[in-house]
Protein backbone atom coordinates (compact mmCIF):
# COMPACT_ATOMS: atom_id res chain seq x y z
CA UNK A 1 0.00 0.00 0.00
CA UNK A 2 1.22 3.46 -0.94
CA UNK A 3 0.41 6.91 0.39
CA UNK A 4 1.56 9.27 -2.35
CA UNK A 5 1.86 13.02 -2.68
CA UNK A 6 1.37 14.37 -6.20
CA UNK A 7 4.04 17.03 -6.54
CA UNK A 8 5.34 18.07 -9.93
CA UNK A 9 5.66 21.08 -12.22
CA UNK A 10 1.98 21.17 -13.24
CA UNK A 11 0.46 19.96 -9.97
CA UNK A 12 2.67 21.33 -7.19
CA UNK A 13 2.52 21.02 -3.44
CA UNK A 14 4.94 23.78 -2.49
CA UNK A 15 6.69 25.22 0.54
CA UNK A 16 5.31 24.59 4.03
CA UNK A 17 2.32 22.64 2.74
CA UNK A 18 4.64 19.95 1.40
CA UNK A 19 6.33 19.82 4.82
CA UNK A 20 2.90 19.35 6.42
CA UNK A 21 1.95 16.51 4.05
CA UNK A 22 5.23 14.73 4.77
CA UNK A 23 4.35 14.85 8.47
CA UNK A 24 0.83 13.60 7.72
CA UNK A 25 2.46 10.76 5.79
CA UNK A 26 4.07 9.56 9.03
CA UNK A 27 0.60 8.58 10.23
CA UNK A 28 0.04 6.48 7.11
CA UNK A 29 3.47 4.86 7.45
CA UNK A 30 2.54 3.91 11.02
CA UNK A 31 -0.54 2.19 9.56
CA UNK A 32 1.40 0.11 7.06
CA UNK A 33 1.70 2.40 4.04
CA UNK A 34 4.83 3.34 2.14
CA UNK A 35 5.22 7.07 1.38
CA UNK A 36 6.32 8.30 -2.03
CA UNK A 37 6.19 11.65 -3.83
CA UNK A 38 5.11 11.11 -7.41
CA UNK A 39 4.59 12.95 -10.69
CA UNK A 40 1.36 12.98 -12.66
CA UNK A 41 2.67 10.35 -15.07
CA UNK A 42 2.98 7.89 -12.19
CA UNK A 43 -0.71 8.03 -11.27
CA UNK A 44 -1.42 5.30 -13.83
CA UNK A 45 0.70 2.84 -11.86
CA UNK A 46 -1.20 3.16 -8.56
CA UNK A 47 -3.55 0.43 -7.36
CA UNK A 48 -6.88 0.30 -5.56
CA UNK A 49 -5.15 -0.04 -2.18
CA UNK A 50 -3.15 3.16 -2.70
CA UNK A 51 -4.01 6.71 -1.64
CA UNK A 52 -2.84 9.86 -3.44
CA UNK A 53 -2.90 13.32 -1.84
CA UNK A 54 -3.46 16.19 -4.30
CA UNK A 55 -3.25 19.83 -3.25
CA UNK A 56 -5.27 22.69 -4.72
CA UNK A 57 -2.15 24.74 -5.44
CA UNK A 58 -2.47 24.15 -9.19
CA UNK A 59 -5.49 26.46 -8.99
CA UNK A 60 -4.03 29.10 -6.65
CA UNK A 61 -0.34 29.60 -7.45
CA UNK A 62 0.14 32.90 -9.35
CA UNK A 63 1.17 31.32 -12.67
CA UNK A 64 -0.87 28.13 -12.41
CA UNK A 65 -4.19 29.83 -11.75
CA UNK A 66 -3.99 31.54 -15.14
CA UNK A 67 -4.49 28.12 -16.74
CA UNK A 68 -6.32 26.35 -13.92
CA UNK A 69 -9.22 25.32 -16.19
CA UNK A 70 -6.87 23.40 -18.47
CA UNK A 71 -4.93 22.00 -15.53
CA UNK A 72 -8.09 20.69 -13.88
CA UNK A 73 -9.20 19.05 -17.13
CA UNK A 74 -5.80 17.35 -17.36
CA UNK A 75 -6.01 16.25 -13.73
CA UNK A 76 -9.52 14.84 -14.14
CA UNK A 77 -8.38 12.76 -17.09
CA UNK A 78 -5.50 11.41 -15.01
CA UNK A 79 -7.74 10.60 -12.05
CA UNK A 80 -10.25 8.80 -14.25
CA UNK A 81 -7.40 6.50 -15.28
CA UNK A 82 -6.00 5.74 -11.83
CA UNK A 83 -7.35 3.14 -9.43
CA UNK A 84 -6.02 4.92 -6.35
CA UNK A 85 -8.23 6.81 -3.90
CA UNK A 86 -7.62 10.57 -4.19
CA UNK A 87 -7.49 12.82 -1.13
CA UNK A 88 -8.22 16.30 -2.48
CA UNK A 89 -7.09 19.25 -0.37
CA UNK A 90 -9.18 22.48 -0.47
CA UNK A 91 -10.59 21.93 -3.95
CA UNK A 92 -13.15 24.72 -3.47
CA UNK A 93 -10.67 26.89 -5.44
CA UNK A 94 -10.93 24.73 -8.58
CA UNK A 95 -12.78 25.83 -11.71
CA UNK A 96 -15.27 23.01 -12.27
CA UNK A 97 -16.87 21.44 -9.20
CA UNK A 98 -19.18 19.33 -11.34
CA UNK A 99 -16.24 17.41 -12.78
CA UNK A 100 -15.25 16.33 -9.26
CA UNK A 101 -18.56 14.47 -8.94
CA UNK A 102 -17.76 12.28 -11.95
CA UNK A 103 -14.85 10.47 -10.30
CA UNK A 104 -15.69 6.79 -9.98
CA UNK A 105 -13.31 5.66 -7.25
CA UNK A 106 -13.36 6.44 -3.55
CA UNK A 107 -12.63 10.18 -3.13
CA UNK A 108 -12.15 12.23 0.02
CA UNK A 109 -12.25 16.00 0.22
CA UNK A 110 -10.03 17.34 2.96
CA UNK A 111 -9.95 20.84 4.44
CA UNK A 112 -8.95 22.87 7.45
CA UNK A 113 -10.69 22.54 10.81
CA UNK A 114 -12.52 25.88 10.91
CA UNK A 115 -15.14 27.42 13.16
CA UNK A 116 -18.59 26.97 11.50
CA UNK A 117 -19.01 30.75 11.40
CA UNK A 118 -15.67 31.06 9.57
CA UNK A 119 -16.95 28.69 6.88
CA UNK A 120 -20.18 30.67 6.56
CA UNK A 121 -18.20 33.91 6.21
CA UNK A 122 -16.60 32.63 2.98
CA UNK A 123 -19.42 32.12 0.44
CA UNK A 124 -17.40 29.96 -1.98
CA UNK A 125 -16.10 27.70 0.78
CA UNK A 126 -19.56 27.49 2.34
CA UNK A 127 -21.17 26.45 -0.95
CA UNK A 128 -18.47 23.87 -1.57
CA UNK A 129 -18.93 22.31 1.86
CA UNK A 130 -22.67 22.21 1.23
CA UNK A 131 -22.10 20.31 -2.02
CA UNK A 132 -19.29 18.02 -0.83
CA UNK A 133 -18.64 16.13 2.38
CA UNK A 134 -15.35 17.63 3.57
CA UNK A 135 -13.36 16.01 6.36
CA UNK A 136 -11.84 18.66 8.63
CA UNK A 137 -8.22 17.77 9.31
CA UNK A 138 -6.80 18.70 12.70
CA UNK A 139 -3.18 19.76 12.51
CA UNK A 140 -1.25 17.26 14.58
CA UNK A 141 2.15 15.77 15.44
CA UNK A 142 3.88 12.95 13.52
CA UNK A 143 4.74 10.75 16.51
CA UNK A 144 2.84 7.53 17.23
CA UNK A 145 0.66 8.10 20.33
CA UNK A 146 1.18 4.60 21.74
CA UNK A 147 4.85 4.19 20.89
CA UNK A 148 6.44 7.61 21.35
CA UNK A 149 7.95 7.93 24.84
CA UNK A 150 8.20 11.17 26.80
CA UNK A 151 11.87 12.12 26.54
CA UNK A 152 13.45 14.95 28.50
CA UNK A 153 16.49 16.94 27.38
CA UNK A 154 18.54 19.42 29.42
CA UNK A 155 16.96 22.84 29.14
CA UNK A 156 19.10 25.40 27.30
CA UNK A 157 16.45 28.05 26.64
CA UNK A 158 13.63 29.77 28.48
CA UNK A 159 11.45 29.96 25.33
CA UNK A 160 11.42 28.61 21.78
CA UNK A 161 9.57 29.77 18.70
CA UNK A 162 10.51 28.77 15.14
CA UNK A 163 8.11 29.60 12.34
CA UNK A 164 6.33 32.46 10.61
CA UNK A 165 6.69 35.72 12.50
CA UNK A 166 3.43 35.71 14.41
CA UNK A 167 3.16 37.98 17.48
CA UNK A 168 6.48 39.66 16.72
CA UNK A 169 6.06 42.10 19.59
CA UNK A 170 5.82 39.24 22.08
CA UNK A 171 8.65 37.18 20.58
CA UNK A 172 10.84 40.28 20.42
CA UNK A 173 10.10 40.98 24.09
CA UNK A 174 11.05 37.42 25.02
CA UNK A 175 14.29 37.68 23.07
CA UNK A 176 15.23 40.88 24.88
CA UNK A 177 14.33 39.72 28.37
CA UNK A 178 14.98 35.96 28.33
CA UNK A 179 17.33 33.37 26.84
CA UNK A 180 15.44 32.18 23.78
CA UNK A 181 15.56 30.19 20.56
CA UNK A 182 13.50 32.49 18.31
CA UNK A 183 13.77 32.05 14.53
CA UNK A 184 11.26 33.57 12.13
CA UNK A 185 10.82 31.93 8.73
CA UNK A 186 11.50 32.31 5.87
CA UNK A 187 14.32 31.48 5.37
CA UNK A 188 13.89 27.84 6.28
CA UNK A 189 15.35 26.52 9.50
CA UNK A 190 16.85 23.06 9.99
CA UNK A 191 14.07 20.65 10.94
CA UNK A 192 16.41 18.98 13.43
CA UNK A 193 17.02 22.32 15.12
CA UNK A 194 13.31 23.15 15.12
CA UNK A 195 12.10 19.83 16.53
CA UNK A 196 14.74 19.55 19.23
CA UNK A 197 14.21 23.16 20.32
CA UNK A 198 10.88 22.10 21.86
CA UNK A 199 12.53 19.74 24.35
CA UNK A 200 15.48 22.07 24.95
CA UNK A 201 13.21 24.90 26.16
CA UNK A 202 11.40 25.46 29.44
CA UNK A 203 8.44 27.02 27.61
CA UNK A 204 7.12 26.51 24.08
CA UNK A 205 5.59 29.60 22.49
CA UNK A 206 2.64 28.74 20.24
CA UNK A 207 1.49 31.84 18.38
CA UNK A 208 -0.90 32.31 15.47
CA UNK A 209 -1.75 34.72 12.69
CA UNK A 210 -4.83 36.89 13.43
CA UNK A 211 -6.70 35.07 10.65
CA UNK A 212 -5.93 31.70 12.28
CA UNK A 213 -7.39 32.92 15.55
CA UNK A 214 -10.54 34.35 13.96
CA UNK A 215 -11.09 31.20 11.85
CA UNK A 216 -10.33 28.74 14.65
CA UNK A 217 -7.22 27.22 13.05
CA UNK A 218 -4.76 25.79 15.59
CA UNK A 219 -1.30 25.35 14.08
CA UNK A 220 0.78 22.16 14.06
CA UNK A 221 3.17 23.75 16.53
CA UNK A 222 0.62 23.26 19.31
CA UNK A 223 0.26 19.50 18.83
CA UNK A 224 4.02 19.16 18.39
CA UNK A 225 4.65 20.98 21.66
CA UNK A 226 2.17 18.76 23.53
CA UNK A 227 3.61 15.60 21.98
CA UNK A 228 7.05 16.48 23.34
CA UNK A 229 5.80 17.34 26.80
CA UNK A 230 5.85 21.09 26.35
CA UNK A 231 4.66 23.72 28.80
CA UNK A 232 2.86 25.99 26.35
CA UNK A 233 2.28 29.74 26.27
CA UNK A 234 -0.25 30.40 23.50
CA UNK A 235 -2.53 33.11 22.09
CA UNK A 236 -5.53 31.09 20.85
CA UNK A 237 -8.94 31.11 22.61
CA UNK A 238 -9.82 27.78 20.95
CA UNK A 239 -6.99 26.08 22.83
CA UNK A 240 -8.29 27.52 26.09
CA UNK A 241 -11.80 26.36 25.24
CA UNK A 242 -10.78 22.80 24.34
CA UNK A 243 -8.36 22.40 27.25
CA UNK A 244 -9.97 24.37 30.11
CA UNK A 245 -7.92 24.84 33.28
CA UNK A 246 -5.07 22.76 31.89
CA UNK A 247 -2.07 22.91 34.25
CA UNK A 248 0.56 23.36 31.53
CA UNK A 249 -1.24 25.64 29.04
CA UNK A 250 -1.20 29.41 29.53
CA UNK A 251 -3.05 31.98 27.43
CA UNK A 252 -0.74 34.99 27.06
CA UNK A 253 -1.46 38.23 25.24
CA UNK A 254 0.92 40.83 26.72
CA UNK A 255 4.52 40.99 27.95
CA UNK A 256 3.25 41.42 31.51
CA UNK A 257 1.21 38.22 31.34
CA UNK A 258 4.24 36.37 29.94
CA UNK A 259 6.36 37.58 32.86
CA UNK A 260 3.74 36.51 35.41
CA UNK A 261 3.20 33.09 33.83
CA UNK A 262 6.92 32.44 33.45
CA UNK A 263 7.57 33.37 37.09
CA UNK A 264 4.75 31.05 38.19
CA UNK A 265 6.12 28.13 36.17
CA UNK A 266 9.73 28.59 37.27
CA UNK A 267 8.74 28.97 40.93
CA UNK A 268 7.70 25.33 40.90
CA UNK A 269 10.09 22.49 41.58
CA UNK A 270 11.62 20.49 38.76
CA UNK A 271 9.42 17.53 39.75
CA UNK A 272 6.31 19.73 39.50
CA UNK A 273 7.35 21.02 36.08
CA UNK A 274 7.94 17.44 34.95
CA UNK A 275 4.40 16.61 36.09
CA UNK A 276 3.14 19.52 33.98
CA UNK A 277 5.02 18.16 30.97
CA UNK A 278 3.54 14.71 31.52
CA UNK A 279 0.07 16.30 31.61
CA UNK A 280 0.72 17.88 28.18
CA UNK A 281 1.87 14.57 26.77
CA UNK A 282 -1.17 12.72 28.10
CA UNK A 283 -3.51 15.39 26.73
CA UNK A 284 -1.89 15.08 23.31
CA UNK A 285 -2.55 11.34 23.22
CA UNK A 286 -6.13 11.66 24.48
CA UNK A 287 -7.04 14.47 22.08
CA UNK A 288 -6.14 12.51 18.95
CA UNK A 289 -3.64 15.16 17.87
CA UNK A 290 -1.32 12.69 16.15
CA UNK A 291 -1.15 12.03 12.44
CA UNK A 292 -1.61 8.35 13.28
CA UNK A 293 -5.09 9.32 14.49
CA UNK A 294 -5.73 11.71 11.58
CA UNK A 295 -4.65 9.07 9.04
CA UNK A 296 -7.10 6.70 10.71
CA UNK A 297 -9.92 9.23 10.24
CA UNK A 298 -8.99 9.63 6.56
CA UNK A 299 -8.85 5.89 5.91
CA UNK A 300 -12.15 5.39 7.72
CA UNK A 301 -13.79 8.08 5.57
CA UNK A 302 -12.40 6.33 2.47
CA UNK A 303 -13.84 3.06 3.85
CA UNK A 304 -10.47 1.30 3.95
CA UNK A 305 -10.66 -1.86 6.04
CA UNK A 306 -7.49 -1.22 8.04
Amino acid sequence: MLFCLLNDRLFPCPRTHALHVRKLAEGFIQRGFHFKEITADELQHLSSVDVVYISNHFSTEPLHRLVKVKLQARLMALLHNTRASPVLWSFHTTADWGALKTLRQRVLHLGEDLYPEAVQAEPVLSRFRSDFNVLALRYAAPFHPQLAPLFDLPKEYDFNFIGHGYQRELTRYCEQRYHCMIRNTPPNVSEALRVNSFRRSQINLVFHAPSNISKGIVVERFAEALSMGGIVFHDHPRISGEFPDHPSLFHVTTPGVIDQAFAAVMSRSEAERNAMRAASWQSWKQAGLSYFDQAGRILSALKFDI
